[in-house]
């Protein structure tokens, strides 16, 4: 039981990391043909923020589901 929770949470983690640069990839398309160097940088600040929502909001729920 509990290799298969540690496995579930492994496929979560991996879902957040695509849902993360998929958001920052789409954010990013408008920049990119305008100035390359802006979407790198559009890119790198929407995933950081994107990653700590994505990741507070897990340990939320996390918390909440233990207790």
């Amino acid at each position: 039981m509990k290799k298969k929770n540690n496995f579930w949470k492994l496929c979560i983690v991996l879902l957040d990391i695509i849902v993360i640069m998929g958001i920052a990839t789409l954010s990013g398309v408008g920049y990119n043909y305008l100035k390359p160097f802006w979407y790198v940088k559009s890119y790198l600040i929407t995933s950081i923020i994107t990653g700590y929502l994505v990741l507070s909001i897990r340990n939320k729920w996390n918390s909440l589901y233990e207790k």
